[in-house]
């Protein structure tokens, strides 16, 4: 019995020490496994902060990211709206090279054109008649009567030149028209006081008539005072050296004996009931200067001018006391002066052609189409019954046409594109409804033209001198030219020989020109 418990005893304590070891080895399992366990959660935790950093590092670069997506953007539009503004500015920069004398203001010497047909004017259009004089036109052919007309009335001097032996007096005759320079000296014989007052103080002086060809070269032809030394010296085989300071001394000796001449012609400017302006470009010294012409059917003076603003415009006294009409060419500065004003059409068609081209409105065609309807329609009053101005009925139409093409013109306006294009044309759609009246006064008046091409073939002279010469070298100089240059167009208008004008003038300070037999 005892040795049984004893048995299960030592049965028992080793089952004990079975699960003892059982739970040793198991606690030592679980005590491996949590620092196992503590090492991963450890190594996790390692593992997490890294993750954190990573994560916010790639969060700042994210906002950095997004914060240059932003920066971009806005470039991006900035940029886009800038090359909107240079597009346009593209396109208006192609508009002004494209200007020509056909669609503005410029002037045919500007137009950017590889080659040039002759006498390609100005909104000149073609009439379809053939090239050269035109039927009925008056010919200038040398005429064998014209040269016996000659001889018999003295008016040029004869000589007879013989070719061939004289075997039996028989002959035929041929004319031949030439000229004969040569240089003259003149002697003065001087009795007493009598006839000394109307010679020179100096012993030895130029004659009238050297001096008025010297003034013809100079404003007719257009020639530099040292070409025309040059020109005096070759025809009188150096007899005649005129000096630069001579020849100064005669321009200021024909402008100061011409005062009363001068005088006159602005008088009949200011007696007229319309007149024509405009003002060209010239170099005094280098700088920029004008000279203006005022101008109507029978006279032209023109004058230079620093500038063209309104103190300037005020200090000519032929505009300050003009109470006609001023023709011109939306100088908006001339409304101060005369009492009505017409404004040239012929620039506002070149200012529709522009619009045209520009905005592809088709308002600005109509208008021109109109403006030339209206003129043939005042062309054909004047040359068939002389009417003097437009029946009242036919005056309305056209007004009212005009209205409606600019109501058409602003409506078209809406969708012009781009920006700037849209611009000009709703101020030359402003232009039109203000001075209408005075586009449309040639309508009203017939004395009024129908443009201002009067004063820009006036002041042709001008460009033409400044293209040969150069620009003056001082206010006076140009102030010499415009004076002398009033006296020659003046005679050409009075159909007196300009040769003949200026050399009286020297002869005497009697006025050139008598109106009143005009």
């Amino acid at each position: 019995m005892q040795s049984n418990y004893n048995k299960d005893m030592y049965r028992q304590m080793e089952e004990l020490f079975s699960k003892v070891e059982s739970l040793t080895a198991t606690v030592e399992r679980m005590t491996a496994e949590k620092k196992a366990d503590k090492k991963r959660i450890r190594e996790l935790e390692n593992t997490v902060k890294k993750l954190t950093v990573k994560t916010e590092r790639q969060e700042s670069e994210l906002q950095k990211k997004d914060e240059e997506l932003l920066r971009l953007k806005k470039e991006v539009a900035e940029l886009t709206k800038n090359n909107a503004i240079l597009q346009e500015e593209v396109t208006r920069l192609k508009s002004e090279k494209n200007n020509n004398s056909s669609n503005s203001s410029n002037p045919p010497s500007k137009d950017q054109k590889s080659t040039k047909k002759a006498n390609e004017y100005n909104s000149r259009t073609k009439t379809g008649r053939k090239r050269g004089g035109q039927t009925g036109h008056k010919g200038t052919t040398l005429t064998k009567e014209k040269a016996e007309e000659l001889i018999a009335s003295g008016s040029c001097k004869h000589t007879i030149k013989e070719h061939g032996e004289k075997s039996n007096g028989a002959y035929t005759t041929k004319y031949e028209l030439d000229i004969t320079v040569e240089a003259e000296v003149i002697e003065h014989r001087i009795y007493g006081n009598s006839g000394a007052q109307a010679l020179p103080d100096s012993e030895v002086f130029y004659g009238a008539r050297v001096k008025a060809l010297v003034a013809m070269l100079y404003s007719v032809g257009a020639v530099s005072v040292k070409r025309i030394q040059d020109i005096i010296s070759s025809i009188t085989d150096g007899i005649l050296d005129l000096s630069a300071g001579a020849i100064y001394g005669f321009f200021k000796k024909l402008a100061e004996q011409a005062k009363e001449s001068l005088k006159k012609i602005e008088t009949h400017i200011m007696d007229g009931t319309v007149a024509y302006t405009d003002a060209t470009v010239i170099t005094v010294d280098g700088k920029q200067a004008y000279i203006r012409n005022v101008s109507n059917q029978d006279a032209v003076r023109y004058y230079a001018m620093s500038k063209k603003d309104l103190k300037t415009l005020g200090d000519i006294h032929l505009l300050a006391r003009f109470a006609g009409t001023l023709v011109h060419d939306h100088e908006t500065s001339l409304y101060h002066f005369g009492i009505e004003h017409g404004e040239c059409n012929v620039h506002l068609i070149r200012y529709l052609l522009k619009n045209t081209e520009d905005c592809s409105t088709t308002w600005s065609g109509k208008l021109t189409e109109l403006l030339y309807e209206m003129k043939k329609r005042r062309d054909e009053l004047v040359e068939n019954s002389g009417e003097t101005q437009l029946p009242e009925s036919e005056y309305d139409q056209f007004f009212h046409r005009y209205d409606e093409i600019i109501a058409e013109g602003r409506r078209e306006n809406q969708a012009t594109k781009p920006k700037w294009a849209k611009q000009e044309e709703n101020a030359l759609l402003n232009r039109l409804e203000k001075y209408k009246t005075n586009h449309l006064l040639f309508l009203r008046n017939f004395e009024v033209a129908f443009s201002n091409n009067m004063s820009e073939r006036d002041l042709r002279k001008c460009k033409n001198r400044q293209k040969l010469i150069g620009g003056f070298r001082s206010t006076d100089g140009a102030t010499l030219f415009a004076d002398i240059l009033s006296l020659v167009e003046t005679a050409k208008r009075q159909k007196k020989n300009v040769f003949d004008t200026i050399l009286g003038i020297f002869r005497s300070c009697a006025p050139a020109f008598d109106f009143s037999m005009g």
